[in-house]
């Protein structure tokens, strides 16, 4: 597969330089949300806040009885985080996280588990710089739970929505998982959202059988922007509160055999795209950014995403990732659709070069006329 060493280094300046990667006007800014993660401490400060309207901390975890049981620090240890978004104007959302589907048929078949929730969400809001909830409840496997956990949820997101809508002080908003056999919410609940977030990433995975795009636009993967966007409109989401979800950082797995997409031969891991401060590089092998610099890559234009291969040690590697060219191509096709607002995940894996570039303007509206349609998986460079 030939390598373009010549993309690689515009990928660099556009990641180093973000004011180089468009000659463009810059125009008000779209409608952004921000992920910060608590396990990337204080990288979250390489991106100014100004211009989001949410930003969404992760995580409140949850347990199947209920409560908090990890609050990763909020609110003593990001205090920093807290006045910078007050400075900023930016309301801080709390996300409640619970992704074990055993955990989650546990805790929502119980009436009083989640009367004890409900009790911990209410002191959650009472603290101070909290602007609103955020619900990460990820379930995907019919077989997994049962229709009282199901029932059960529906009534706790129900209640919270109507308490939202009594207080008029603080927004719910949801991450809409897709791609599984089980859709939680119903056309109903999401009405209850000021925001729900798509999910728009992790169509491959870690532990996945193949190696291939995290973020495709479009192709054969239970997850792509095109069926994010066509589920979230089929369950009644406006183009007003739709966010859609896009990665900063990539993967790269063990694979075998020839060609793109590869069998994978282990688990694969997460790099940043860009460097992350260094006592935080121990955590990561590399950044997508050092390895387009060192290894060359490719742009796919049915997925309108990035990869690299390299061997080290004698195992053959395959990267995906998605940068500024594909932000751009996504924006646009969304544009064409009537959709503006993005969610970043998470602040500080592009050290704040590919966020910075979401104010620039997007191409001629007359793109949009032609109807949509895949194209056949292709190599090309990215200029």
């Amino acid at each position: 597969m030939k390598r373009l060493r010549h993309w690689a280094a515009a990928l660099c300046l556009m990641l180093v330089f973000p004011a180089a990667a468009s000659s463009a006007p810059a125009t008000s800014h779209p409608p952004t949300t921000g992920y910060v993660a608590w396990w990337l401490g204080d990288a979250w400060k390489s991106t100014p806040l100004e211009g989001f309207e949410r930003i969404i901390f992760i995580e409140q975890k949850i347990d199947v009885s209920g409560r908090i049981s990890a609050s990763n620090g909020w609110p003593d240890q990001w205090q920093e985080l807290r006045d910078a978004a007050r400075e900023a104007g930016v309301g801080i959302d709390l996300s409640l996280g619970l992704v074990q589907e055993s955990d989650f048929a546990t805790l929502f078949a119980s009436p009083e588990a989640r009367r004890r929730l409900l009790r911990e969400t209410a002191r959650l809001l009472r603290q101070p710089d909290v602007a609103g909830l955020h619900i990460d409840i990820e379930v995907y496997r019919q077989a997994s739970t049962s229709p009282e956990a199901i029932a059960g949820f529906r009534a706790f997101v129900e209640e919270l929505a109507q308490r939202a809508r009594r207080s008029k002080r603080w927004q719910l908003s949801v991450f809409l998982p897709i791609g599984g056999e089980l859709q939680l919410y119903t056309p109903s609940l999401l009405a209850g959202m000021s925001v729900v977030v798509v999910q728009g990433y992790d169509a491959h995975w870690p532990e996945g059988p193949n190696a291939g795009p995290v973020a495709p636009l479009r192709g054969p993967e239970a997850v792509t922007v095109e069926k994010a966007l066509a589920e979230a409109r089929a369950l009644g989401v406006d183009n007003a509160r739709l966010r859609l979800a896009f990665p900063l950082y990539g993967y790269e797995w063990p694979v075998q055999g020839e060609g793109i997409r590869r069998k994978t031969t282990g688990k694969g891991r997460a790099l940043p795209l860009a460097p992350l401060p260094a006592t935080m590089r121990g955590s990561f092998p590399s950044s997508v950014v050092e390895r387009v610099a060192r290894h060359g890559a490719v742009f796919h234009q049915e997925s309108a995403s990035g990869s690299y291969a390299f061997e080290q040690d004698g195992t053959a590697w395959e990267g995906w990732f998605e940068d500024w060219t594909s932000l751009q191509v996504k924006r646009q096709w969304l544009k064409c659709e009537g959709v503006d607002g993005l969610a970043f995940f998470a602040l500080g894996y592009d050290a704040g070069a590919l966020v910075s570039t979401v104010a620039h303007s997007f191409p001629d509206d007359s793109a949009c006329l032609a109807p949509t349609r895949a194209v056949p998986e292709a190599e090309g460079s990215m200029h």
